[in-house]
């Protein structure tokens, strides 16, 4: 098996590996508490997955936004650079 976790206050992803780890350290990962994970935890990584997702998205809208506000205040003026890539819409 493979985990992969970063600080728990970071995602809850991460914070819900430490409390399973923590229990099978502890002794305390019986059978009943094994299938209670079973349960949970496919809709919570895809609860998780599907939040992330939105977060990057959301940061990604941001960025245009405080490039947009910034160029705002630069109206008219010109710049050189390079075209390095084109996109459709």
């Amino acid at each position: 098996y493979y985990c992969h976790f970063t600080s728990p206050i970071r995602r809850y992803p991460d914070l819900q590996i430490h409390r399973i780890i923590k229990e099978q350290l502890r002794g305390r990962l019986k059978e009943e508490r094994i299938e209670h994970y079973r349960e949970i935890l496919p809709e919570v990584a895809k609860h998780s997955s599907e939040m992330e997702r939105r977060a990057d998205e959301a940061e990604r809208e941001t960025d245009k936004l405080k490039k947009v506000e910034y160029m705002e205040q630069h109206i008219g003026e010109e710049y050189e650079g390079v075209i390095s890539g084109v996109t459709g819409w």
